[in-house]
């Protein structure tokens, strides 16, 4: 897991995840904090269209004497009310739910990377691999957590990871979604 090797040009985050995923197991997930919140009253929300925002992000702590790697994934889920007007430069309005959780999920380490170039290695598999496992938890978290507070189940979009560091991600407007009233059958 060496940053060049005989005069090859640098290693890109991508790269780097790789080198780290190569080695890497999955050993346990945990969810350390969940939140979720109706922002206003249930019937302002159905029928009507909407918006949805996701953020992750990762960071990281590596146990040299076990080979131990945890990597946090703080990730949320927000629902905005669609803007009035389609062509507004404001894609959102307000917000209308929001879901927060922190997942904590361990690695164990085949062989870790030199001490000098572990934070590139390891910073790059927390981002893109923490992310990516931890993305199916945060997806069932919102699924369940929307019917709890009364709102139609939502299955976010599956988490694609880039072919290539410059695979740019391209700027799109945020998801719509029309909630629609159901109630349960009997």
């Amino acid at each position: 897991m060496s940053e060049k090797s005989h005069g090859a040009r640098e290693v890109t985050p991508l790269q780097a995840a790789a080198a780290v995923a190569r080695l890497a197991e999955l050993s346990d997930v945990r969810t350390s904090k969940v939140s979720a919140q109706l922002c206003v009253e249930l019937e302002e929300i159905l029928d009507r269209t909407c918006t949805i925002r996701t953020e992750s992000g990762g960071g990281y702590t590596f146990a040299e004497s076990t080979n131990r790697l945890t990597v946090q994934i703080p990730a949320s889920v927000t629902i905005f009310e669609s803007a009035d007007e389609p062509d507004s430069p404001e894609q959102v309005g307000r917000a209308l739910v929001k879901i927060e959780a922190i997942f904590v999920l361990t690695y164990e380490i085949g062989a870790a990377p030199p001490t000098q170039e572990r934070d590139r290695y390891f910073g790059a598999f927390a981002a893109l691999n923490g992310t990516y496992n931890a993305w199916p938890y945060l997806r069932e978290l919102v699924q369940s957590m929307l019917t709890r507070l009364g709102l139609p189940g939502l299955a976010l979009p599956v988490f694609r990871l880039p072919r290539s560091d410059e695979e740019a991600p391209e700027e799109k407007a945020p998801p719509k979604l029309r909630v629609v009233g159901g109630g349960s059958s009997s």
